[in-house]
């Protein structure tokens, strides 16, 4: 997913190679329909690592995981993490 805006520089190779890497943990992290709280703390804090995709990254967090947990497609997990 490109989501861009005028006033942004374009993304670079890296850029989007970086997106593609936070969508991949996010999409593995939910694929048996439960996302465990530390893979979520992960996700949000790389929103940190890179302002300039802060944006990208919440719209794909917003797709992945939040709009599955309102529908009841996806359970948040408080006790551990899967993928560390």
């Amino acid at each position: 997913m490109n989501i861009s805006y005028s006033n942004t520089q374009p993304l670079t190779t890296e850029d989007l190679h970086e997106l593609k890497q936070f969508e991949h943990h996010l999409e593995s992290s939910t694929s048996d329909g439960s996302l465990f709280f530390e893979d979520l703390e992960i996700a949000l804090e790389s929103l940190r690592v890179n302002h300039k995709l802060t944006t990208q990254k919440l719209a794909i967090l917003r797709k992945t995981a939040w709009q599955k947990i309102e529908s009841g497609s996806l359970q948040l997990d408080w006790r551990s993490c899967k993928h560390l």
